[in-house]
């Protein structure tokens, strides 16, 4: 006979009181009530406690047993599954923001090319990030846990609260592809974040700092001048017009020199390609002056010849020789570019495959696969002779560290009126 609601509550007696079809309501030596659906799975019996009466009304309880009988016809132990979902929520709940977020680090740092980047990604979340949700199960994070921790810098420190967003947005990609939470991702900005933080002003690219084309030459005689390591990389990467990390982990492996070419591997390349690269007349000597030192068997530029200079070394000399100047090292890229540009000898896509950019859409891809090294060649000879090409009426613009110790003194402290050595 089916139990009743009102049968129920006249119940005392510790027992068990079927309502049929597996589920029995049980009563313990205190009076309290719950309830049990009872099974058999591959000729076990198995109960399956469903909660507490009156909490778990007849009624639920009834919808309950119903549910789990559905299992098990689908050949599903519910017992085991439930016990198995709870362990899986266990797991989740270890895996808290800041566990997610190293595992991540860990998992993705052989993709970076960049080391100093590498770290700098862990370290913006450290700061502006972990305060706030680092105790936060990854599946628990909601939009307005990174709406509260991006406001603070989200108008005053713009880029940096748009890195956070990207990096919090990225690990929680990783975490959902690793099963570790599902569903939308909660530092997506358009559609969602947008509306919980204030529009932030335009954004404007900050290019590197370089050189007017104009003062090269002289700047290029000032330098000769500078003996060591660093001034030789300076020179030869803006002969290459290569980037900072291609040039001081250059290997003497990569060199051919009776063909003129540097060949860069892959690994070091922003593109994740192989990049050849004519070598002029004057960065063939500088690489030989090296060589005739014999400092390193490996390292091309390198100060004790166990391991390459730093990625500090030319802009460090940049600093100290050439202070009076705005300028940066990644910068004489754009030099070499501008001096392409206004030649008007080449074509784009020939400076563009200089400089190792990605050029043209994919169907212009699939059709230019010539690297365009014969062109390129010509457009190295020719910049390394502009370079060269000194004015001898022009000053020096390498100013001495004490001079311009001098002349930090004066207000007034433009190029016109630094003293100049000739």
């Amino acid at each position: 006979m089916q139990l009743t609601t009102l049968k129920i509550n006249t119940i005392y007696h510790r027992g068990r009181y079927a309502d049929g079809h597996g589920l029995y309501l049980i009563v313990n030596h205190k009076g309290s009530k719950s309830w049990v659906f009872r099974y058999q799975f591959k000729g076990k019996r198995r109960d399956m406690g469903l909660g507490g009466y009156p909490f778990i009304s007849l009624k639920k309880a009834r919808q309950l047993r119903d549910l789990q009988k559905v299992r098990v016809n689908e050949g599903i132990d519910p017992l085991k599954e439930r016990d198995e979902n709870r362990l899986q929520k266990l797991k989740l709940d270890d895996m808290t923001f800041e566990r997610v977020t190293y595992l991540c680090f860990e998992a993705t740092k052989d993709t970076w090319k960049n080391p100093k980047h590498h770290q700098q990604w862990i370290n913006t979340l450290r700061t502006y990030a972990f305060p706030f949700i680092k105790d936060i199960p990854i599946q628990d994070i909601q939009s307005n846990n990174l709406a509260k921790l991006l406001k603070p810098i989200w108008m005053n420190k713009a880029e940096t609260a748009r890195r956070v967003r990207q990096r919090i947005e990225r690990v929680w990609n990783w975490s959902k592809t690793m099963k570790y939470c599902s569903g939308d991702n909660p530092a997506i900005l358009k559609g969602n974040l947008e509306f919980l933080l204030p529009k932030q002003p335009t954004m404007h690219q900050n290019h590197h700092k370089a050189l007017a084309v104009r003062d090269l030459p002289h700047f290029w005689q000032s330098l000769i001048q500078l003996e060591g390591m660093s001034s030789l990389a300076l020179q030869f990467l803006i002969l290459t017009a290569a980037r900072t990390i291609e040039v001081i982990k250059a290997q003497w492996n990569e060199f051919d020199f009776d063909q003129a070419l540097w060949m860069i591997p892959k690994e070091r390349m922003k593109t994740g390609r192989l990049h050849r690269v004519p070598l002029s007349n004057l960065a063939l000597e500088i690489l030989k002056k090296i060589k005739a030192r014999s400092i390193s068997d490996r390292y091309v530029f390198s100060f004790n010849g166990k391991k390459p200079i730093s990625n500090m070394s030319m802009l460090s000399l940049v600093y100290r020789k050439f202070s009076h100047f705005d300028i940066t090292v990644h910068g004489f890229r754009s030099t070499f570019r501008d001096w392409g540009e206004t030649s008007g000898s080449y074509t784009v896509r020939s400076l563009e495959y200089c400089l190792s950019h990605n050029f043209g859409n994919k169907v212009e891809k699939a059709y230019q696969r010539d690297d365009l090294l014969v062109f390129r060649s010509k457009i190295m000879t020719d910049w390394s002779a502009f370079i060269v090409n000194e004015d001898k009426t022009h000053p020096n613009l390498y100013v001495s560290e004490k001079k311009i110790k001098k002349s930090k003194k004066n207000k007034d402290l433009s190029i016109s009126s630094m003293v100049y050595y000739k």
